[in-house]
């Protein structure tokens, strides 16, 4: 017979761990006796047997190219924008400046000193 007088009830996790078949004598002896702890169990198990029971869906190959040419534009993008925000740490990029600040220098010299 369940009764729910003021008793103590276990924590969620406790009940969760029961409800996913980890056996706790103590927490299985309280569920006898408390309606809504029982009742909470059984809607995790009934939850996590919907879960497992749910299968993959194909995903149609007209959606498949899609996805595909929408994330091949998107990678584009955003490695323009990444190469724009991280130019300055690219050594190719510094020593292109670099040879480009002394080209400019040689040809101020030359032609304006």
């Amino acid at each position: 017979m369940k009764t729910q007088d003021y008793m103590n009830h276990p924590s969620e996790d406790s009940l969760i761990s029961c409800a996913l078949l980890e056996r706790d004598e103590e927490i299985s002896e309280h569920l006898f006796q408390c309606e809504s702890c029982s009742e909470f169990v059984e809607d995790i198990r009934t939850i996590c047997s919907d879960i497992s029971s749910i299968e993959d869906e194909d995903i149609p190959l007209s959606l498949q190219k899609k996805i595909y040419h929408i994330t091949k534009k998107r990678a584009k993008h955003y490695r323009f924008l990444n190469f724009i925000q991280t130019w300055y740490r690219n050594p190719v990029v510094i020593g292109m400046i670099a040879v480009f600040a002394v080209l400019f220098s040689f040809f101020f010299y030359i032609f304006f000193l």
